[in-house]
């Protein structure tokens, strides 16, 4: 693996979505967007579980806010999970970073 690889996942609803960054890496979050039009004031939430605990990391809304910049890290070595509440599928970028 390179010093900086592309990382996506297209989210669908209701179901979650775990990685590990490999070792010598962190994962860094840089956007989450909505993958297709959502309908009008429709909040469709964005969470992580690290370590037994649930955070949202960002609320779209259908027409308002579509997409969300970020800047998430995780460690190395260590599961998160992703999750999508809503009804719209969302697109979750970034790149695994070596560690020097």
């Amino acid at each position: 693996m390179g010093d900086c690889v592309f990382f996506g996942y297209e989210l669908l609803p209701k179901k979650r979505y775990a990685t590990t960054p490999p070792e010598g890496y962190v994962l860094r979050i840089s956007q989450a967007a909505l993958a297709k039009p959502c309908e009008e004031n429709k909040r469709v939430q964005v969470f992580c579980f690290v370590d037994g605990q649930k955070y949202v990391i960002c609320s779209l809304i259908g027409l308002r806010v579509e997409h969300a910049s970020l800047d998430l890290i995780f460690e190395g070595q260590k599961q998160v999970e992703f999750f999508v509440n809503g009804n719209t599928p969302v697109h979750l970028t970034g790149y695994y970073n070596k560690i020097d």
